[in-house]
């Protein structure tokens, strides 16, 4: 499923609305979109330049455009916080969390995914997720030190 943009629903909508399940949310004009992964207590975050590519702009994962620019980024640290935070408050010890990040800098937060993809962001910027991930599997069978 991808995201789609709608036009504006009116009452005769209303019956096609109720047979399956949907998300709405108002639109947040994008400067990029933020793909977070979260790891334990290790936060990585990668900027997907999404409005680069005109069959990009809605959703990212939309069109095959293995050029599209990913950014290894530095969250505010309160902003991580929260990523941490919602985290351990769903008890999960991995999440892939989508946020936009607006013209004006200011982040909105989409959805969080258990089980999100994750190895496309390390082989685009690096970033040690995998590593990550044997960490808190070893920190779980361990127990911690």
């Amino acid at each position: 499923m991808f995201t789609s943009r709608l036009q504006p629903l009116t009452e005769a909508d209303a019956p096609a609305l109720g047979l399956a399940p949907l998300i709405i949310q108002a639109e947040v004009p994008k400067k990029y979109d933020v793909r977070v992964t979260v790891v334990g207590a290790q936060v990585f975050a990668t900027a997907i330049w999404s409005q680069d590519n005109e069959e990009t702009e809605v959703d990212w994962r939309r069109g095959s455009r293995p050029d599209l620019r990913h950014e290894a980024i530095s969250l505010p640290v309160q902003v991580a916080g929260q990523c941490r935070e919602l985290v351990h408050r769903l008890n999960l010890r991995y999440g892939a969390i989508d946020l936009v990040c607006a013209p004006d800098e200011k982040l909105w937060f989409l959805e969080i995914n258990p089980n999100g993809q994750w190895a496309w962001i390390e082989n685009q910027t690096g970033y040690p997720i995998a590593a990550a991930i044997v960490d808190e599997l070893e920190m779980i069978r361990n127990g911690p030190l």
